[in-house]
């Protein structure tokens, strides 16, 4: 059996759910990450917002 944080799972689980195909989220989930890394590379690499103008102190 496979031992990961206390948790005992049998072998035939483990490779039962290592070949089936991906879930329809899964596919969905890798298109979005190749989109959003396109968006962040095209931006330089920024991911915060823009800054506004700066209110002047007091």
């Amino acid at each position: 059996m496979l031992t990961e944080a206390g948790t005992q799972i049998a072998l035939s689980t483990y490779y039962a759910a290592k070949g089936r195909p991906p879930s329809a989220r899964a596919v969905r989930d890798a298109g979005l990450t190749k989109d959003i890394r396109v968006v962040h590379k095209a931006n330089l690499g920024v991911l915060r917002r823009p800054e506004g103008p700066r209110r002047p102190e007091a």
